[in-house]
């Protein structure tokens, strides 16, 4: 059974979500992912934050979080997009920092632009919810049979199907539960977002061996 991945959600471990600060400690805490939150400020820059940015608001920038990145070897980057129209623009900067081997993207992406992704191999894990509703019970196969690695999905749209027949190619969020995360951890899920990412570290050494 493959290991599972371990993505640190944006402000894990009580650290302040979507900053610098957040991701220096998060980062090296051994999570194989973590999360930020990514957005388009009014200058038209890219930012890390959940909601619509403010006016006169300060916020930590995209290529900053992946200057960050490249200074801490063995860290991946969970880039959730909470827009359409801001993915390609990120992934030109990724690439322009020789970093696409190290982050993913999940979020809220059109129809057209996840179409456009298998085209140009950027690294998206689709949303259950991006999904057309009448494949969400078997989201797990529409997802593979759309090209997609993976399937995020929220821990409490599960079902026995998904979890029985390709447990690896899920990417749970937002896990924060000891019970639940051993029962994942079980089953060998593909990745698992928590809050609790040392916890979850823990639990995968006991569970999984490693």
């Amino acid at each position: 059974m493959p290991n599972s991945l371990i993505c640190a959600h944006a402000g894990a471990e009580n650290t302040p979500p979507n900053t610098l600060e957040s991701l220096a400690l998060l980062m090296p805490s051994g999570a194989d992912l973590v999360e930020v939150d990514l957005r388009r400020a009014r200058d038209g820059d890219l930012v890390l934050c959940h909601d619509k940015p403010e006016k006169g608001g300060e916020y930590a920038t995209f290529p900053e979080a992946l200057r960050l990145l490249a200074r801490t070897p063995g860290a991946g980057l969970n880039v959730d997009v909470k827009e359409p129209g801001i993915i390609f623009q990120a992934w030109e900067i990724v690439k322009q920092q020789g970093l696409q081997a190290r982050v993913i993207f999940t979020g809220d992406v059109s129809r057209e632009e996840a179409d456009e992704t298998q085209k140009t191999g950027l690294p998206l894990w689709i949303n259950q919810c991006r999904l057309p509703i009448t494949q969400w019970p078997n989201a797990h196969l529409a997802a593979r049979e759309q090209g997609f690695a993976m399937l995020n999905i929220d821990w409490r749209r599960l079902n026995e199907r998904m979890l029985a027949a390709a447990p690896e190619r899920l990417s749970v969020w937002t896990v924060n539960n000891e019970e639940k995360l051993r029962e994942l951890l079980a089953l060998g899920v593909g990745s698992i977002t928590t809050r609790e990412p040392l916890l979850a570290l823990r639990l995968r050494r006991e569970i999984q061996g490693t």
